[in-house]
């Protein structure tokens, strides 16, 4: 069964060590059943310029089957000018 709603599980994407949001990391020692990296990452963009960079996202063996929601934020929506996007991840037998 998935981690109850009520519970957020960080991690930081690939270069980062941590995460610039110190709220975020309300269940730090929580096993986590996903990795997730972008590349490439840093993404680097001049004014008007546009690219992409792929969100991977792996489930761990240990990931229980079920449906989760993740949400992919977009740093501070103060400066950005976007919160984040939610979606639905299904871990379904192998």
């Amino acid at each position: 069964m998935p981690l109850p709603s009520a519970i957020m599980i960080t991690s930081p994407p690939s270069p980062y060590p941590t995460l610039p949001w110190s709220s975020h990391e309300d269940s730090p020692t929580a096993t986590k059943p996903f990795e997730a990296s972008f590349d490439p990452n840093p993404l680097i963009l001049k004014p008007g310029e546009s690219g992409t960079s792929i969100l991977t996202i792996t489930a761990l063996e240990d990931a229980e089957l079920g449906t989760y929601a993740m949400c992919f934020e977009m740093g501070n929506w103060e400066q950005t000018g976007v919160s984040g996007e939610t979606f639905q991840l299904e871990v379904m037998p192998s």
